[in-house]
């Protein structure tokens, strides 16, 4: 399972805007500049969905 990161970027037209992701790379949310944070409202599924998959590539590896 990967760990937690994020990125930064800017651009002209957006300026500066940053991502968030949690342990699997499950997207934790995004702020931007011109928006504000928005969080990821299916974060708690998608994160189930990761680790679910990364467990069964386990057991089928078995």
């Amino acid at each position: 399972m990967k760990g937690a990161g994020g990125s930064l970027s800017f651009n002209q037209r957006d300026g500066v805007s940053a991502s968030v992701s949690a342990a699997g790379g499950v997207n934790a949310g995004n702020w931007s500049q011109s928006g504000g944070f928005q969080a990821n409202t299916n974060f708690l599924t998608d994160q189930w969905k990761a680790d679910f998959v990364s467990k069964q590539d386990e057991i089928e590896a078995l």
